[in-house]
């Protein structure tokens, strides 16, 4: 026995769960992730950027972003905080990146790593921890 609470009781997936429709939920929600750009029609990059002072950190990240953007475009989400914004006193910025699946995975990559590098090699981000998901849960 299942019990669900909602305030949108008219909601489609409710129908969907109450007759067990398991291939309309799904093709709604592929739907959805086509629309939205969303896996697996893209892959996602999280860059996750570190550091004990919270304006170094949001100045990266905003460099960081500006200048993916230039070289990618409107596949740059953010910079934005995360929910859990400070770790052992490091702050946190993240930037997601979709790539399409039909293009190049290692011109991304390399385009990427150029401007990590051009960030961290500027004497106030030197400190700056860089950290790279691929395809984040």
């Amino acid at each position: 026995k299942v019990l669900i609470q909602t305030y949108q009781p008219e909601n489609p997936i409710f129908n969907q769960i109450l007759t067990n429709n398991y291939q309309a939920f799904f093709n709604q929600d592929m739907t959805e992730r086509h629309s939205f750009n969303y896996p697996p029609y893209v892959r996602l990059i999280r860059i996750t950027l570190k550091h004990t002072d919270l304006n170094t950190c949001t100045r990266a990240a905003n460099t960081l972003a500006n200048k993916l953007k230039l070289r990618l475009h409107n596949r740059i989400l953010g910079p934005d905080t995360p929910s859990i914004a400070r770790i052992q006193n490091k702050h946190i910025k993240q930037i997601l990146i979709k790539i399409e699946t039909t293009a190049n995975p290692q011109q991304a990559k390399q385009i990427i790593h150029d401007e990590i590098q051009s960030i961290t090699s500027q004497q106030p981000y030197k400190t700056l921890q860089i950290h790279l998901d691929i395809d984040p849960i």
